[in-house]
């Protein structure tokens, strides 16, 4: 059980606010852990914030960073370990791909081995 909250602005306004917006109001759907990720297209810049704890504690300090889009996630750790590196959305620099996704992979251990073949 987690949320997800995604916005896109053409205007140029940042989004922070309002996925910080979003995700306190699903931050009911995952107490636990809180991120977001924002992209700023005119900067080519990229922000990953995550952490524990709720949504609003995490995104409070965060109303000033840029970004004309991006994705909000609050996770309840329902399968996996803890911690910050748990916390979503994952962002992979190299591919320029963030992604936030709930409910469980129930193959784990297979796409696992799949992915990291000797």
């Amino acid at each position: 059980m987690c949320g997800i909250v995604g916005v896109i602005n053409n205007s140029g306004r940042p989004v922070v606010g309002d996925l910080g917006n979003g995700a306190h109001f699903l931050q009911h759907r995952g107490p636990a852990y809180a991120g977001l990720f924002l992209f700023d297209p005119v900067r080519r810049s990229a922000t990953l914030e995550r952490g524990e704890g709720l949504a609003d504690d995490i995104f409070k300090p965060l109303g000033l960073l840029d970004g004309d889009l991006g994705i909000a996630h609050t996770r309840y750790k329902t399968y996996g370990s803890g911690g910050k590196a748990n916390a979503q959305p994952f962002f992979d620099p190299f591919l320029g791909l963030a992604l936030a996704h709930n409910g469980h992979v129930t193959n784990v251990d297979q796409v696992a081995a799949e992915l990291f073949l000797p």
